[in-house]
């Protein structure tokens, strides 16, 4: 009598991130924090929301128009957080915003819209407020990779990525950025003094200026990919371009 081998099919289905909330997963043993600025009010954010378990409970935190430091407890190495708010934007301006904050590394994935539409993240692709995601990972040095982070947007608006990586230090590759049309200021800052960053895929064709990308390459790594739209024409290298040193590539998507 033959020997059956029951063999079960894995699937290769890559991961949807963009149907994920937006998730932290701890390298080492540890705990992640977001602070809400105390002038980041109720008029912009509502409240904050987090779960280690998969999405089966969460714990919210309303905003109270006060300063508000929401920590989860101790989360075991390679375990997750998954976050959601209901909001329009984080930040003030680049004095007053919120922020991730962790005492260990970490890497980022799933839709950052999440922190905006709360449940109803899946599909949004418009951000309408100034500064609405900005800052958000500032001077977030435990951020490792957020290749799997997901920023759909395509509809920008003034401000609304600005510095949100602002000396990430140990970042090492960013999320795709989609937009084929940039807003004012949207990328200012963006990845300033991210030291380690050796990796960017952005399919603009708006060319990069101060007025939409300005210095938001300077102090990365010495050498690195960036990944270029295939139908731009734009040539402009150094901080506010493609930095000097790197290999340019093309994709149509």
């Amino acid at each position: 009598m033959g020997i059956v081998i029951n063999r079960r099919r894995v699937s290769t289905r890559p991961i949807d991130y963009s149907k994920q909330y937006l998730t932290i997963e701890v390298i080492e043993s540890g705990t992640i924090s977001f602070r809400i600025n105390e002038n980041v009010t109720t008029d912009y954010v509502t409240s904050v929301s987090y779960s280690i378990d998969n999405g089966v409970t969460w714990v919210t935190t309303p905003n109270t128009n006060s300063t508000i430091t929401i920590t989860t407890p101790t989360i075991p190495a390679g375990g997750k957080v998954l976050w959601k708010g209901v909001a329009t934007r984080y930040s003030i301006d680049n004095t007053y915003y919120s922020r991730f904050i962790g005492n260990v590394d970490f890497n980022v994935s799933g839709n950052a819209m999440s922190m905006l539409y709360g449940d109803n993240f899946i599909g949004q692709t418009t951000l309408t407020e100034e500064f609405a995601l900005g800052n958000l990972f500032r001077q977030s040095t435990n951020v490792i990779s957020a290749r799997n982070m997901v920023l759909p947007a395509t509809t920008l608006t003034q401000d609304c990525y600005r510095a949100m990586f602002y000396l990430a230090t140990n970042l090492t590759i960013a999320p795709v950025l989609p937009a084929l049309t940039l807003a004012n200021r949207c990328y200012n800052w963006m990845f300033t003094n991210c030291a380690s960053l050796n990796y960017v895929k952005a399919m603009f064709t708006t060319t990069p200026s101060k007025d939409y990308t300005s210095t938001w390459l300077r102090g990365v790594a010495a050498n690195g990919t960036f990944v270029k739209n295939s139908a731009a024409t734009w040539n402009v290298t150094g901080e506010t371009g493609i930095p000097e040193g790197w290999t340019v590539e093309t994709a149509d998507k």
